[in-house]
């Protein structure tokens, strides 16, 4: 099990991972890590899986790199977490850390975005997530029911 508490986190490590392309997806965590970065701090890598879509069964993973020794790189990853949490559960995380094992293999609406910035490094986001249900969408069409005669 992975807890994250004190929160000194971010600077993403894409290097040798593909990402699905930008876009909207339905996704889920299949596996959270802690492992030493390059620099030998401390990084969470959260594994991810398309769950629907052409893009069905692409994984990635996005690092947390939470042993930055950059405060403000710190910070940035402590609030990555934060809404990535957030966005699952619609709880909004304490200050006792987030307990990955609730998040696992949970099914979550978000956009993935990995454009590249001005020096042409991906640094891959997650944004605009919400918990995902499959409820079906109300259907506001006024087409006769199946079978009800024509006028």
């Amino acid at each position: 099990m992975v807890q994250v508490t004190g929160f000194n986190y971010d600077d993403f490590d894409p290097t040798g991972v593909s990402f699905p392309p930008n876009g909207d997806y339905i996704l889920v965590i299949n596996g959270v890590d802690e492992k030493p970065s390059k620099d030998g701090h401390r990084m969470i890598n959260v594994h991810f899986e398309v769950a629907s879509g052409a893009q069905s069964k692409s994984q990635f993973r996005i690092g947390y790199y939470i042993g930055n020794p950059n405060a403000e790189q710190a910070k940035w990853a402590f609030e990555g977490l934060g809404r990535l949490s957030y966005g699952i559960t619609g709880v909004k995380p304490t200050s006792r850390g987030i307990d990955f094992d609730p998040l696992m293999f949970k099914s979550f609406n978000a956009t993935f975005d990995a454009s590249p910035n001005a020096k042409g490094d991906k640094f891959p986001k997650i944004k605009n997530l919400s918990p995902y249900t499959n409820a079906q969408p109300q259907q506001t069409n006024t087409a006769p029911a199946w079978g009800a005669p024509q006028q």
